[in-house]
């Protein structure tokens, strides 16, 4: 269908809908229409304010007339058609018209919605009792702190239990290892040179750092942990027997003599 013919007839809807709510039931003669169709034009005029429905009519009025030299009608008559649906601006006595017959249609339906049971005003919140006001909850007590552990054996020894509950794959890690005490505010853990790969593991900065604050919250005063390589046992003996065969030798023979290179003897 043509845009100029579509708002031609559109304009014309929105007179029937003018004249039947001005009208009444008389508008059928004055339109040439069967009751039917006042009825159903009776229908559509009651939710619309008459402000609303004349705005929409000069509108479509004038883009009818726009629409004769305009190179695209079909953009126009969209065009139109978003501004009759759009809220009346301005402060022109048509548009605060239109914006109080509104207000007032929202209002006679609320008041219709009340008097017929849909609605009904929000019942007035019931006064507390005078024992639960008069009555304060009582304060919960705070947490008891824990006291500060004897030595750094009981530090350590709480940390393990912590983490027993907490994270029990790292609790594994640590229960088996030698706990080499602290020297100062430094946790030791020592870890076999077997387990090299569990010393990578705690040695992590991670893992570390996570270790130092839970001792340090255990203790209430700054603490590190570190892990230690343990030295390898018959390594240190080999190395032990080597120096005590160097200095029997030059006890023997004088240092002089005796020419230590590179862990080999020679006389």
């Amino acid at each position: 269908r043509e845009p100029q013919v579509f708002l031609k007839e559109l304009t014309s809807h929105l007179r029937a809908l003018m004249t039947v709510k001005t009208v009444g039931e008389e508008a059928g003669e004055l339109l040439e229409m069967t009751d039917e169709d006042v009825t159903r034009l009776s229908g559509q005029a009651q939710s619309a304010p008459e402000g609303k429905l004349l705005r929409m009519a000069e509108l479509f009025m004038r883009a009818e007339g726009e629409l004769r030299y305009a190179s695209s009608p079909r953009v126009g008559l969209e065009v139109a058609a978003l501004r009759a649906c759009l809220p009346p601006t301005g402060e022109s006595v048509a548009a605060l018209m239109e914006r109080v017959e509104t207000l007032e249609k929202e209002l006679s339906t609320l008041h219709a919605a009340i008097r017929s049971g849909t609605l009904a005003p929000a019942a007035a919140a019931k006064p507390a009792p005078k024992a639960a006001q008069e009555e304060a909850p009582a304060a919960k007590p705070a947490p008891k702190r824990a006291k500060p552990p004897k030595n750094e054996a009981e530090a350590w020894s709480r940390m393990l239990d912590q983490l027993k509950k907490t994270d029990p794959a790292m609790f594994g890690l640590l229960r088996n290892e030698r706990f080499l005490g602290a020297k100062g505010n430094v946790y030791q853990l020592e870890i076999p040179i077997a387990k090299r790969a569990s010393y990578d593991k705690l040695s992590e900065a991670k893992r570390k750092d996570r270790f130092s604050a839970l001792l340090t919250e255990i203790t209430g005063a700054p603490a590190v942990f570190e892990a230690v390589l343990a030295v390898d046992s018959a390594a240190q003996k080999r190395d032990a027997q080597t120096d005590k065969a160097q200095q029997q030798l030059i006890d023997a023979f004088g240092r002089d003599v005796v020419q230590v290179d590179e862990g080999n003897e020679e006389h």
